[in-house]
């Protein structure tokens, strides 16, 4: 069975999430790595960490169920190389959720500049932000 919720039932439960209980400050590590995410939010894996982006600016409720974070200072500095193929988000140490990554624009839940990323590349997020499906 799935569930469906309408639009404003959708942007309360994601903004509440973020802003009451996930991501209380409005900050978050976002932890890039190579491979696939795994099958559990937080399970183990054994793939390349690439790069930790450190979020910080308000998250807020966006159109169509979805909250989307002020990426201003969104970047961080390449610690490998590799192909960016999933990231974990870290609220105190804690996962809070695993997502997908495209490059800019390409419809990821996590967004960044360029998925081809190099050692000591300044990597920048373009866009995160995640919805209560319908």
């Amino acid at each position: 069975m799935a569930l469906r919720v309408n639009a404003a039932t959708g942007n309360y439960v994601a903004y509440n999430a973020v802003t009451s209980g996930i991501f209380l400050s409005g900050t978050c590590d976002v932890l890039v790595y190579t491979g696939t995410q795994p099958a559990t939010v937080g399970g183990s894996h054994s793939d390349t960490l690439l790069v930790t982006i450190n979020v910080t600016g308000s998250w807020g409720a966006g159109a169509s169920k979805k909250t989307v974070h002020d990426l201003s200072s969104a970047y961080g500095t390449a610690v490998a190389t590799g192909t960016a193929g999933w990231a974990r988000l870290k609220y105190g140490g804690t996962t809070q959720m695993d997502v997908d990554i495209s490059g800019g624009g390409g419809g990821g839940t996590l967004e960044i500049d360029n998925t081809t990323i190099t050692n000591t590349d300044t990597v920048n997020v373009t866009a995160l932000s995640f919805a209560v499906n319908n």
